[in-house]
C-alpha cells in the first residue's frame, strides 16, 4: 500500500512537469543557430545549397521541439486529411494561377500581399513571442485585453472564439507588423527568409500527425504535387515569379548571396538564380 506521502508526490508530478514545459525556451541553440545562418551571407558569401539544407535541418529540428507541448493535441489529422491536402493546395494554386491570367495583375498581387502581410504578422509574433515573453515583468505579462470581434476566413475568427492578449503580445506584434512592412515595400532578401522560417516553424509546431502513416501519406502526395506543378506545367513558376515582384526579390537574394551574374553572355547569358 503506498504511503499518503507518495500519493502526494505522484499528483504534484503532472503540474512541475506542466511548469517546465511553459518555462523552458524550446531549443535555444537551434534557435540562435537559425538566426545566425540567416544573417549570415549579409556579411560572408555562402553557398546557396550549403545554406539551404543547414537552415532547412535546423528549421525542422527547432520547430519539432516547439511542438512539443505538456498535453497531447486535441485534435490530429487524419488519413483523409493528408490525402486532401495535396488536392486542395493544386486547386487554390491553379486558382491563383488563373486570377494572375485573367485578372489585373496590380489587382491580385493588392489582395494578396495584404492577406499574406495580415499572415506573416500573425506567424512572427507567435514565433517570437516564446523568447521575448519571460523578458516582461510579471505584472505587464499578467495585463489583457480582449481583441474585438471579427472574422477572417482561414485566418482568425473572434467570433467563435474570443482572442486575448497581453502586453508581450502587443509589443511583439507591433514590432512584428512593422518588420512586414518593411518587406512589402522592399522585397528584402533577408526578410523574404525570416518569414519564411517563421513560417516553416509555426508549421511544423502545429501541424499534428495522427500517426507515421500519416505522415508517410502526406509527403507522397506533396512529393507528387510538387514533381507535377514544377515540372509538367509552367503553373508553380508562373505563379511564383508574378506574386510580389518575384523578380525583384530574385535579384535582392543574389546580392544579399553574393552571387553575381554570369559574364560573357551579354543579355543572352546565363546567370545563376540563388534558392530563397
Amino acid at each position: 500500500m503506498s504511503s499518503p506521502q507518495g500519493g502526494q508526490q505522484a499528483q504534484q508530478a503532472p503540474a512541475s512537469s506542466s511548469k517546465f514545459f511553459h518555462s523552458k525556451i524550446p531549443a535555444p541553440k537551434a534557435h540562435l543557430a537559425l538566426l545566425a545562418i540567416t544573417g549570415l551571407p549579409l556579411v560572408l558569401p555562402i553557398p546557396a545549397n550549403v545554406n539551404v539544407i543547414i537552415k532547412a535541418s535546423l528549421a525542422v529540428y527547432a520547430g519539432c521541439w516547439r511542438s512539443v507541448k505538456p498535453e497531447p493535441p486535441a485534435e490530429a489529422m487524419t488519413k483523409g486529411d493528408a490525402m486532401r491536402f495535396p488536392l486542395v493546395g493544386s486547386a487554390v494554386l491553379f486558382g491563383l494561377f488563373l486570377a494572375f491570367k485573367f485578372l489585373p495583375k496590380e489587382l491580385v498581387n493588392m489582395l494578396l500581399t495584404g492577406y499574406v502581410a495580415l499572415l506573416a504578422v500573425l506567424v512572427l509574433t507567435s514565433a517570437l513571442l516564446p523568447f521575448v515573453e519571460p523578458r516582461f515583468p510579471k505584472k505587464l505579462q499578467s495585463t489583457t485585453f480582449t481583441l474585438p470581434k471579427f472574422r477572417i476566413p482561414h485566418v482568425i475568427d473572434t467570433v467563435a472564439e474570443p482572442v486575448t492578449l497581453n502586453v508581450p503580445s502587443l509589443v511583439v506584434g507591433a514590432l512584428s507588423a512593422a518588420f512586414c512592412a518593411w518587406y512589402v515595400a522592399q522585397k528584402h532578401w533577408l526578410a523574404n527568409n525570416v518569414l519564411g522560417l517563421a513560417l516553416s516553424l509555426e508549421g511544423i509546431e502545429h501541424l499534428n500527425l495522427g500517426s507515421v502513416h500519416v505522415g508517410c501519406i502526406l509527403l507522397v502526395g506533396l512529393f507528387f504535387y510538387d514533381v507535377f506543378w514544377v515540372f509538367c506545367t509552367p503553373v508553380m513558376v508562373r505563379v511564383t515569379s508574378t506574386f510580389g515582384d518575384g523578380e525583384r526579390c530574385a535579384r535582392s537574394t543574389a546580392k544579399g548571396a553574393g552571387l553575381q551574374l554570369a559574364r560573357g553572355g551579354g543579355r543572352g547569358g546565363a546567370r545563376r538564380t540563388p534558392p530563397l
